[in-house]
């Protein structure tokens, strides 16, 4: 057999060449929710093909997929530095090197343990308390601890935000918007104006300053009812004139029921609420019913139900309703 039929021979037997692979296969795995295959693919795309015209987007895919989806800074990093060592003068390659320097800032290079569970990291109280007492010199603790003040009001007496403010300017202002967040949240409107101001925080000052017209409508509701229901109650017990169940108790009774069976699907903080709203209303009824009935009945009328409502304000103000009242109200409103 001559060579050029040995040639002959060898092609026709070899059948096609294999395709090489294509940037939209590589990254069809993150379709299924495989982030990690598709990385992985993205990578070897990448060394297969790096001539390609889509081969340092692909890289720069690959580390945001292990960054975003996976958390996984090792990853990224192989990733990161073949964008830059291979393709420096690229679009691609000049947004991997600002994002590697952003990166190495953190440690992906000395403690990508670190960066791992802090890309991880939830808000949650125990959760981020955990990460500070692992890591406490994390190039981004005091993020953290800013974090931390935000979901837990008790971490005040915890995370120092003098200290923060000696650091980054920015974190210092986050540090202190998060103490004024705390106090509004645990109803301590003065504290929190007075944070608000010193941080110079405009929106949470406006919000501190209406919450504390808020508590002063909520403790001059809160007095209306108690004096109208000392100066009733004087007023039947003299007359004699208790009667075992008014018109309107009757009445209120079917409503009363109602609120009590929507309190039990709704969020157990509402409970409480619900039973000061059902059994202190009904009892409150019956001394304004029971009443002796010395003036005109439109009278009686409106000075029961400014009463009611007085009454029912102080309870959603008292038991922290009232700001998730007005948020539905408003978003309904913007609607």
């Amino acid at each position: 057999m001559t060579g050029g039929t040995l040639a002959v021979v060898l092609l026709l037997g070899a059948g096609p060449a294999p395709t090489p692979p294509t940037y939209a296969d590589a990254v069809a795995p993150a379709a299924a929710g495989d982030a990690r295959g598709a990385a992985e693919g993205l990578l070897a795309f990448a060394a297969a093909q790096p001539s390609d015209p889509d081969a340092p987007e692909a890289l720069w895919d690959a580390a945001a997929l292990a960054m975003d989806r996976l958390a996984d800074p090792r990853l990224a990093l192989r990733a990161l530095d073949a964008l830059v060592a291979g393709f420096p003068g690229s679009r691609a390659g000049e947004r991997g090197r600002a994002r590697l320097a952003f990166l190495e800032a953190r440690g992906i290079r000395t403690d990508p343990d670190a960066l791992a569970a802090w890309l991880r990291l939830p808000d949650e109280p125990a959760a981020l308390r955990e990460f500070l007492s692992r890591h406490p010199h994390f190039p981004d603790a005091d993020a953290v601890r800013v974090r931390l003040l935000r979901v837990d009001p008790t971490a005040r007496s915890e995370v120092d935000p003098a200290a923060l403010q000696a650091g980054d300017p920015e974190v210092a202002w986050r540090a202190a918007r998060a103490v004024t967040a705390a106090q509004l949240a645990a109803g301590d409107y003065e504290a929190a104006l007075a944070s608000a101001v010193r941080a110079a925080d405009s929106a949470g000052e406006k919000q501190a300053r209406r919450m504390l017209r808020y508590q002063h409508l909520a403790r001059a509701s809160a007095a209306w009812v108690a004096l109208t229901v000392l100066v009733l109650f004087a007023r039947t017990q003299r007359a004699g004139r208790w009667r075992p169940a008014p018109v309107a108790v009757r009445y209120f009774v079917p409503v009363a029921a109602a609120l009590l069976a929507m309190a039990y699907p709704m969020d157990p903080a509402f409970r409480p609420a619900m039973w000061s709203l059902a059994v202190g209303g009904a009892l409150l009824l019956w001394v304004l019913g029971a009443s002796p009935r010395r003036f005109p009945r439109w009278v009686r009328a409106l000075s029961h139900a400014f009463t009611m409502t007085a009454y029912i304000y102080a309870i959603v103000f008292h038991f922290g309703i009232l700001p998730a009242l007005l948020e539905t109200l408003t978003r309904g409103l913007q609607r």
